[in-house]
């Protein structure tokens, strides 16, 4: 199995070079990517935050990463609602902030890497 760098770069030659992207749907419940991903979200300041469910970046393990790749593959995995909290502006209103949970962050991280390679 090719390494989540040689993965990105052959996404980001096709882009390149004004080629279709095969099998994108594939790469999302790619192991390596969903490693680099979660590896670029334990980086950020906010991963420790948690969101409609207790589990955070502290949480994650391969057997988290490869549960959830297995859900992707076989269209099981479903989107939680994200915990929403109301936070004050500068004008004095409030508005309410999503913060979706870690599962859910880590799926966009994967499919935000490949849009941003191609």
């Amino acid at each position: 199995m090719r390494d989540a760098a040689t993965i990105v770069g052959i996404i980001r030659d096709r882009g390149r070079r004004p080629l279709p992207l095969e099998d994108s749907y594939r790469q999302l419940f790619n192991p390596a990517l969903s490693l680099r991903a979660s590896g670029r979200l334990s980086r950020h300041k906010g991963a420790r935050t948690r969101g409609a469910t207790t589990e955070t970046v502290d949480a994650r393990s391969l057997a988290k990463i490869d549960a959830l790749s297995d859900a992707l593959r076989h269209e099981r995995s479903r989107g939680t609602p994200g915990r929403r909290p109301v936070i004050p502006q500068k004008s004095g209103k409030r508005r309410a902030r999503g913060v979706p949970t870690w599962s859910d962050k880590l799926g966009q991280a994967v499919l935000g890497s490949i849009r941003a390679a191609y």
